[in-house]
């Protein structure tokens, strides 16, 4: 993103450059606002437009007002009136936003109503450019209330190799004066697989575990390699899962009670699902990476593991059974069936019942 930031810069831009971790990514927005504001003199502010009458005498006397308070103007419109002041002096602005995989859902569906408003529809120049871990794809990226980061163009990197989650993990350590065995170094980097997301977090779990200690060793290692498997599950398994239609959970729970890895013949077997409708969702979870097809079978990936995937089937099991054990509702008592020659109509309470009768209930 420095480097985004830089050559915008160069070429003139507005850059401004905000964390999509942050709590409030409004005030950070703001804040690089106001510093865009200092860097740059040429950018002039809005003219004020709001003012309120303090008093008002007839008879030609006069005519007497004064600048009311201002309220405190929205993220949206300070975007907006920092974009037209760009367009006035013939440049652009762009906003970065990092860790985009960190952004609360409320803040991000703000920003995103705020630049799709901004650049649609009153056509100031405003650029935005985010990123984030790969698996927010599979989190933020299918929020349906936020088209517009949806129609943004994506770039994807590569894969992690070993090699990439070693230099990963070890770097920022020396940077920071600790140190790693190589054997724990081996291991932590091989819990890593292909995810940046788990990168991150094993990383973070062996520093935070570590403390005062300026070399990280095997069982530190091992510890952090538990506390990634939770911040996996509870923020890329189960949002992925849960993201997914009924019809797709059965599918791929299918696959994964059958151990992870199937023929497309025994997976058809084990649901009730149509041919047509089994072919869609083995395309679909395949386009989304859920699932890969090697000859006639049918792997899962990894984004949604076997013993999650059995585990949330399991949850909704519970619940059928249930169900089914359940007795019966009793049926209504005997009704008293007194007649009532007024109403023209018995009654329609249980028999025995307190109290005059009645015709409806």
């Amino acid at each position: 993103m420095k480097h985004v930031r830089d050559a915008a810069e160069k070429d003139g831009w507005i850059a401004l450059s905000v964390s999509g971790s942050s709590r409030n990514l409004g005030d950070q927005i703001v804040e690089s606002i106001e510093a865009a504001k200092a860097k740059y003199e040429s950018i002039e502010e809005a003219p004020e437009q709001d003012s309120r009458i303090t008093a008002f005498r007839f008879a030609g006397v006069g005519l007497s007002w004064t600048r009311g308070d201002q309220p405190a103007k929205s993220v949206g419109r300070q975007l907006r009136e920092l974009a037209d002041s760009a367009r006035r002096n013939g440049t652009s602005v762009l906003l970065t936003v990092d860790e985009l995989q960190g952004m609360d859902r409320e803040q991000a569906r703000e920003l995103a109503h705020d630049l799709q408003d901004i650049v649609k529809l009153d056509h100031l120049p405003l650029g935005f450019v985010g990123a984030g871990l790969p698996e927010l794809q599979y989190t933020l990226l299918e929020d349906k209330k936020i088209t517009f980061l949806q129609r943004c163009h994506r770039l994807r990197v590569p894969p992690l190799t070993v090699t990439d989650a070693i230099r990963g993990l070890e770097r920022p350590i020396s940077e920071f004066g600790g140190d790693i065995d190589r054997g724990a170094l081996r291991l932590a980097a091989e819990s890593v697989g292909e995810s940046p997301y788990r990168l991150q977090a094993t990383g973070h779990a062996c520093w935070n575990i570590a403390g005062t200690r300026r070399t990280i060793e095997t069982w530190m290692v091992e510890e952090a390699i538990n506390e990634a498997d939770r911040l996996m599950i509870d923020n890329i398994h189960l949002p992925a899962w849960h993201s997914l239609s009924e019809q797709d959970q059965v599918y791929l729970g299918t696959v994964a009670a059958l151990g992870g890895s199937a023929e497309a013949a025994e997976i058809a077997r084990r649901t009730n699902l149509r041919a047509r409708r089994l072919a869609e969702s083995e395309r679909r979870l395949e386009l989304s990476q859920y699932v890969e097809r090697v000859g006639n079978r049918v792997l899962l990936s990894g984004l949604v593991p076997a013993e999650v995937a059995n585990e949330e089937t399991q949850r909704v099991l519970d619940y059928e059974l249930s169900d089914a054990a359940a007795p019966a509702p009793q049926a209504l008592g005997a009704r008293c069936g007194q007649f009532m020659p007024r109403a023209k109509a018995s009654c329609v309470l249980r028999r025995g019942h307190k109290g005059g009768h009645r015709s409806r209930l």
